[in-house]
């Protein structure tokens, strides 16, 4: 659903921040099943980013939704001119996310998305299998259907998803994958 207000994106942003915030031990054990990363490499490489980007969106959310005055060409004085910033017309936003940081590289670009208006689908990676699972499980328990989704799979459902027309497209991987990724996508790129 793509939404304009500013009550609506806020609130879908404080949202994201009562997930991490409630079900950050969890997070950190999955994590640690997946990767073995340490807890201190992860707080810091991956949850201190996406509360710091959280923070910063809910900080100057309402100032990115204000029209920009721009100049006006002369042949149409005396008219004034603004830049709107406005939800993409598509069906969302698609986040095809890497096993190396589950997190961060699955709720950094929603948060930008949803600051945005536009609904997400993320695709985490096969990889995580914990990660991702309590990922679509945290998902469903903090959002109604709409706004964030997320859903599991391997190389054939990430083809699939990108065979439909998305606004945008957000993946981070090798060049090879992207490569492939993009032709299967070009219509939404």
């Amino acid at each position: 659903q793509v939404n304009q207000s500013y009550d609506w994106r806020y609130s879908q942003l404080l949202k994201l921040r009562k997930l991490i915030t409630e079900n950050r031990n969890e997070i950190i054990h999955a994590v640690q099943r997946d990767l073995s990363k340490h807890e201190l490499e992860f707080c810091i490489a991956e949850l201190e980013t996406i509360e710091n980007e959280l923070s910063m969106a809910l900080s100057n959310l309402r100032n990115w939704m204000s029209p920009k005055q721009v100049p006006s060409p002369g042949q149409f004085i005396p008219a004034y001119s603004e830049i709107r910033s406005v939800p993409l017309c598509s069906p969302g936003v698609l986040v095809i996310s890497p096993f190396n940081y589950p997190w961060n590289l699955a709720l950094v670009p929603a948060i930008g998305a949803i600051a945005g208006g536009n609904p997400v689908l993320i695709k985490p990676s096969e990889l995580t299998s914990n990660s991702s699972s309590l990922l679509k499980l945290l998902i469903s328990k903090y959002f109604d259907d709409g706004a964030i989704q997320v859903v599991g799979g391997g190389v054939s459902v990430t083809t699939k998803l990108l065979s439909y027309g998305w606004g945008l497209v957000f993946f981070t991987g090798s060049e090879r994958v992207g490569k492939v990724r993009v032709l299967y996508a070009k219509a939404s790129i």
